[in-house]
């Protein structure tokens, strides 16, 4: 590291995360995502070690490195040598992952790694998984969690934390009830529950939990609620979050201010809501009434992540969030709405 660079690192923040999208390859076709919808306009791509590389002096400020983002993680063969590297500049560690790809070599290569957390993306309890997530199986899903538990226990490891990832569609408000059953006795720490953020298509719009009045968001909160309590006589927390009418954050959920995504191309943005790898020239339509356009700040393949950081643009849009004005791709996003 060069003088300049010292320089430009000892003027970075501390970062709460970077999540890093080491491939925007996907194996699997759910209906809710942007990959299926925009599918035509989708661009396929992994990480390179030299891209990643660039991001190491800011992993020794930063809290956690998260290695997923529009993609499948796994299908980038580079995946566990970018773990290693995160984890030598003391970072923590976790990736996502609809499990279909892990097999008893690889969750050997996981405990051995010493990442800290894994999450398995669900949208279902039962068979309506299959469904919504085509391409993934519950029951390998299960199987894939027992084995890195069987692990875990055979070797006295205490990691990866196993966690649950689930996707809550309005049409599986009544399906989640079931969720402490399946989680319970799994090895599982905790399920973060999330509801469909970006609405891709009109066509999925209804499958959007968005509560119109407070009556409306006790009730699903008191659904919610109720999971929370029976998962917790199972030891296994659960966290939720869910918009709140009249209700507007200081700072989004995504942290912002504190945190950032890196496109497997090497762009910085905000977050992973504000650059999906699609081609955007001939316009792509979310939801149906706006048009989809990516906010990026700079590359680190040539430009130092610290002076990406710094720039007159983003801190702009940083400070857009304090004068309680964000900017257009960040105002209507439901991030923003949660309570």
């Amino acid at each position: 590291m060069g003088l300049f660079d010292f320089i430009q690192f000892l003027r970075l923040p501390v970062f709460r995360w970077i999540q890093v999208e080491v491939s925007s390859f996907c194996n699997a076709d759910c209906i809710y995502c942007p990959h299926s919808i925009y599918k035509d306009n989708w661009v396929e791509r992994l990480m390179s070690l030299e891209t990643y590389r660039k991001l190491i002096p800011a992993f020794q400020k930063t809290k956690l490195v998260y290695l997923q983002g529009w993609g499948e993680p796994f299908l980038n063969p580079l995946f566990f040598e970018m773990a290693a590297i995160a984890k030598k500049a003391g970072c923590r560690v976790g990736t996502s992952t609809n499990g279909m790809l892990l097999d008893s070599e690889k969750i050997k290569q996981l405990l051995d790694s010493g990442i800290n957390l894994i999450a398995f993306s669900l949208a279902g309890t039962g068979p309506q998984n299959d469904l919504t997530r085509r391409g993934t199986r519950l029951d390998t899903v299960l199987d894939n969690i027992n084995e890195i538990n069987d692990l875990k226990k055979r070797y006295g490891r205490a990691v990866p934390a196993v966690h649950i990832a689930y996707l809550l569609l309005k049409s599986g408000l009544d399906e989640i009830k079931k969720l402490p059953d399946l989680v319970r006795g799994q090895g599982i720490d905790q399920v973060v529950i999330s509801t469909l953020d970006f609405v891709p298509s009109d066509d999925l719009a209804n499958e959007a939990i968005i509560p119109h009045d407070k009556a409306e968001y006790d009730e699903i909160t008191g659904h919610l609620d109720n999971i929370v309590r029976r998962a917790a006589k199972y030891n296994v927390e659960v966290h939720y979050g869910l918009v709140r009418p009249g209700h507007r954050r200081f700072i989004c959920t995504e942290s912002v201010d504190h945190s950032l995504f890196v496109s497997s191309d090497g762009e910085i943005s905000p977050c992973v809501f504000t650059n999906i790898p699609v081609d955007t020239k001939q316009g792509i339509i979310a939801g149906g009434n706006m048009s989809y356009k990516k906010t990026t700040f700079g590359n680190i393949r040539n430009r130092s992540l610290s002076a990406i950081w710094r720039s007159s643009e983003y801190r702009d849009f940083r400070d857009s969030f304090a004068s309680m004005k964000a900017k257009q791709c960040c105002s209507n996003c439901a991030k923003l709405m949660i309570g």
